[in-house]
């Protein structure tokens, strides 16, 4: 596939026409977006290649595209137990991750609020997101600017941009902070 800023975990930025062997050992979980590739491997580290312009990489830095696999994420800074979903937005540059107790980290590109943490400031490290009433994460799924979650209580929450009412809230502008979607018909 598409290549760009070594994407594909190969090493190199050549694009493919063939499936390769990447160097990700183990994976548990994988995402994939425009510009990045992130995977939990078995033993919940988290690994990030790509592009690294806006932080998606996690690694405190906006320097160089990471073409090889190496922990982009050491130590997530509040997440405990197992990790069980992670979400690579659709154009790679926000990225965000679930542990099984339900607890959400963001960290990338935030310049429509797309993180959830009330500014619109880029995110280089992990940064904690919470629900709107304490309820805990099942899954995520960022989305170009803009990230939805569905809650252990069977609601949806989104953020970010709006511009077409993607959020679900049944207006157009852009939220910060998770909020709940509007109610589905039955």
């Amino acid at each position: 596939g598409f290549n760009s800023w070594g994407k594909l975990g190969l090493g190199d930025t050549v694009d493919t026409s063939l499936p390769k062997l990447t160097q990700f050992v183990d994976v548990k979980h994988i995402s994939t977006g425009w510009y990045t590739t992130c995977v939990i491997d078995i033993h919940d580290q988290v690994f990030c290649v790509g592009r690294n312009a806006h932080g998606q990489l996690g690694q405190g830095t906006t320097t160089s595209s990471q073409p090889n696999p190496s922990p982009s994420i050491q130590t997530l800074t509040s997440l405990t137990g197992s990790l069980e979903s992670l979400g690579d937005s659709t154009n790679g540059e926000h990225e965000c991750v679930v542990n099984d107790n339900g607890d959400l980290e963001c960290w990338g590109s935030n310049s429509f609020g797309q993180l959830g943490d009330g500014t619109t400031n880029n995110a280089l490290t992990p940064v904690v997101i919470s629900m709107p009433s304490g309820q805990k994460v099942l899954e995520i799924s960022c989305g170009y600017d803009s990230t939805c979650a569905y809650l252990d209580d069977g609601n949806i929450a989104c953020w970010g941009t709006n511009q077409y009412g993607q959020l679900g809230d049944g207006t157009t502008t852009d939220r910060f902070l998770p909020g709940l979607t509007s109610a589905m018909p039955q």
